[in-house]
């Protein structure tokens, strides 16, 4: 599903099964406001090399996501499961992100943009270079809040559980089991 004019898009319910992207956004990419519950993405692609960002959802506008599943999403360079681009805001709860894979932030990275997560679980995320489960890079005043996750056995080479670069603020969530040689935060 691509979004990209005004408006507003509400997906409920929705699978998102072995979708392809080039760019972005294997299962969804929305520059407008998207709110999506209940949804599962499972087995989506961003291919381009250089230019992937995204295997189950790309966001460049205001999303919602709750109460979803991401699964075996991969995009060949940022956030397996979620890309949020600069600016962006993200709001995600009750999530879970399971066996995602890309270079950086296997299963979340944020870029230059502020995102909440909540309630969420990330195991078994996979990282070619770092951030196994979440990466953030904050070049232009982006945030990114965990509260009450669970991040259990994610792997990179490097920061296996979480990187950051920029604001970044933890509330009771678990970091912990990184695996492939890569310390569990930094």
């Amino acid at each position: 599903v691509w979004a990209a004019d005004k408006g507003e898009m509400v997906v409920d319910g929705v699978k998102f099964v072995g979708n392809v992207a080039g760019a972005g956004g294997g299962g969804l990419y929305s520059a407008v406001k998207v709110k999506a519950t209940g949804c599962t993405f499972n087995g989506n692609k961003a291919t381009l090399v250089g230019k992937a960002f995204g295997g189950g959802i790309r966001l460049d506008g205001v999303g919602t996501i709750s109460d979803c599943v991401f699964t075996n999403n991969v995009s060949a360079l940022y956030g397996g499961g979620l890309y949020v681009h600069n600016k962006a805001v993200a709001t995600v709860t009750g999530t879970t992100f399971t066996g995602n894979k890309a270079a950086n932030g296997g299963a979340v990275l944020s870029f230059g943009a502020s995102t909440k997560i909540a309630n969420t679980t990330m195991v078994a995320n996979i990282a070619t270079v770092m951030g196994g489960a979440v990466a953030t890079n904050a070049p232009a005043g982006g945030t990114m809040d965990l509260r009450n996750c669970t991040i259990v056995g994610n792997s990179a080479p490097k920061l296996a559980g979480v990187e950051f670069n920029g604001v970044f603020r933890l509330f009771n969530t678990v970091i912990a089991g990184a695996k492939g040689g890569g310390a569990d935060c930094g």
